[in-house]
């Protein structure tokens, strides 16, 4: 297991099973009605963003004590797993919460960069670019290395995936998420422009230049931030006068524009790399006017 992952299984051992009073429990008395009252104290906790904890959050600790419960019992430490007899928090997806841009305002922002003087502005066009080109994850982008690209093949590799505050990779979020995308004509204009951008700076820094091999990378060679990512895009959304509709919103904007092209929720799916059907066909309600034409005629599968 890598080390990012299990630092995340640490906070939220910490934060919602070991500070719990089910943390106190021992595991061999561990029964499904205190699993369950564990699981509506969970419901009652304060969230990040106000309010209390969301369903996925709910969904995810209870994934994750299912595991280890699941590991005790292989480990003969328990009989059977008492989880098993708790239904698991239900998330339902809201169509009405996927945001994207309209045509225009995706025009809009990539014009704006073109123009900008704002430092790097030049990189992260490209690296907007490619994410309204491909669709990718921020994390996927954020952990894209160049290995995983084939300029000759105009190919690209989902492989891996970077999450805020980590600085090496960890695996995609699902098996379905690995995958291998087909770079269309402006998808790969972006990855050569980032290619010419690194070797430019490269050759200009010299050995203080760090080759640590993934696409996304400031200046001196080291990647920024998954968070960084997200601010800049907040920050030149706001200066381009473009709702900010997050990483996740390209993400959006891509998978519209490829089902207003005629293509299959199975293909959306794959190449969106969902593990569940459904969640794609939540793209579905968008209104028309949310496709992607910023990059001209080009077609995402061209």
């Amino acid at each position: 297991i890598s080390r990012k992952i299990s630092h995340l299984y640490e906070c939220v051992f910490r934060n919602h099973v070991a500070g719990d009073p089910i943390g106190k429990v021992p595991l061999a008395d561990l029964s499904p009605e205190d699993l369950q009252a564990w699981l509506l104290r969970l419901a009652d906790k304060p969230g990040r963003g106000g309010g209390t904890l969301s369903q996925q959050t709910l969904l995810h600790v209870y994934r994750y004590l299912g595991a280890a419960l699941n590991a005790a019992v292989v480990r003969g430490l328990l009989d059977a797993n008492p989880l098993r007899l708790v239904d698991a928090p239900k998330v339902k997806g809201d169509p009405s919460k996927i945001r994207a841009w309209t045509a225009g305002e995706a025009r809009r922002f990539m014009t704006h960069l073109a123009a900008s003087a704002a430092p790097n502005a030049r990189m992260w066009r490209a690296v907007f670019g490619l994410v309204l080109a491909t669709g990718l994850r921020r994390g996927e982008i954020a952990g894209l290395m160049w290995r995983d690209i084939d300029l000759v093949a105009r190919t690209l590799t989902v492989a891996r995936t970077r999450l805020a505050g980590q600085s090496d990779t960890s695996p995609t979020k699902t098996t379905g998420s690995s995958r291998t995308l087909h770079l269309c004509h402006e998808a790969t204009k972006y990855v050569a422009e980032l290619e010419t951008i690194r070797d430019t700076n490269r050759e200009r820094l010299g050995p203080a230049w760090a080759d640590t091999g993934f696409l996304v990378v400031l200046p001196d060679g080291n990647p920024p931030e998954p968070d960084t990512i997200t601010q800049r895009m907040r920050r030149d959304s706001a200066t381009a006068g473009v709702p900010d509709v997050g990483l996740h919103g390209l993400r959006h904007t891509f998978a519209t524009h490829l089902l207003k092209g005629g293509a299959s929720l199975r293909h959306v799916q794959v190449m969106l790399g969902h593990a569940n059907i459904a969640t794609t066909q939540n793209y579905t309600h968008l209104s028309e006017d949310f496709v992607l034409e910023a990059y001209g005629k080009a077609h995402p599968r061209g």
